[in-house]
């Protein structure tokens, strides 16, 4: 047996009659019980758990729901990006009517006829449409401006400085030496 095996297949030494007690062991819900292979097996408990420190089960049976763990959340983010790729298709259908509709209203304006949707509503369409569309791809759909307001009045001088300097680093301006209140004048 190749040494370079996974650790939830049978392990090079192990026998055949260990690594289908490992089995049992790792079929389990968690979390795990020895006590339970035991009884399934017709065995010993301290055979069992013997065996299982031996051949180390925990180490082993954590790489394996690492595993399981990984393939899930890859199957989720593979349903994710389809459903996303679902999405952005009827919304570019639902684009390119709208934009169809638009170019319409503009024949149709010249005629007396009026039509079964108002430019009106099909601006909005299309917006709503287009904000859904970029939400889709990971772009911004609105700005928002953000004002807090801070009361700094219950600061003391030297935390305000100090509030001033950490601004300044966050902004890539180092502040000088001159500036920071606790620095002698010589």
């Amino acid at each position: 047996m190749c040494q370079n095996v996974s650790p939830w297949h049978q392990q090079e030494g192990e026998s055949e009659e260990y690594y289908q007690y490992f089995r049992l062991y790792l079929d389990q819900p968690a979390p795990r019980n020895l006590k339970q292979v035991a009884e399934t097996a017709k065995r010993h408990y301290g055979h069992i758990r013997r065996c299982a420190t031996q051949q180390k089960w925990k180490k082993r049976a954590r790489a394996w729901d690492e595993r399981v763990e990984l393939a899930e959340d890859t199957a989720i983010l593979d349903e994710v990006a389809q459903t996303a790729k679902a999405h952005l298709s009827v919304l570019r259908t639902a684009r390119h009517l709208a934009t169809e509709n638009i170019k319409k209203l503009r024949e149709k304006a010249k005629d007396t006829k009026k039509p079964t949707i108002s430019a009106k509503d099909t601006i909005q369409i299309l917006k709503e449409v287009i904000s859904l569309e970029r939400l889709i791809v990971g772009q911004a759909t609105e700005r928002v401006a953000r004002q807090d307001t801070v009361d700094l009045s219950r600061l003391s001088s030297d935390q305000v400085w100090a509030l001033k300097e950490a601004l300044q680093v966050a902004r890539g301006d180092a502040p000088s030496a001159e500036q920071s209140p606790d620095v002698a004048d010589d």
